[in-house]
C-alpha cells in the first residue's frame, strides 16, 4: 500500500510522530475528494494496520500518543 510506505519512510527519518503529524506528511497524498475528517480517519486505519501487521507501534494514547517503527 503506497500511503504506508509513505508512512513507513516518515517514520524511519523522523523516529516518533504524532497521527497529526503524519497526516501532514500524507495530506498531499491523500484524495482531495476526502474531506478533513476523512483524512484523519484514512490515517489512523492505515496506522492501525500497520500495529496490527506488527510494523509499527504507539506509544501513549490520544493527542500525547507517538508512533513508532518495530526493530
Amino acid at each position: 500500500m503506497f500511503y504506508s510506505i509513505s508512512t513507513i519512510n516518515e517514520l524511519d527519518t523522523m523516529g516518533r510522530d504524532s497521527a497529526g503529524e503524519l497526516e501532514a506528511v500524507l495530506s498531499g497524498s491523500l484524495s482531495a475528494v476526502l474531506n478533513d475528517k476523512q483524512q484523519s480517519k484514512k490515517v489512523s486505519n492505515i496506522l492501525q494496520a500497520m500495529k496490527r501487521e506488527g510494523i509499527a507501534d504507539v506509544d501513549g494514547v490520544g493527542h500525547v500518543a507517538r508512533w513508532y517503527l518495530k526493530k
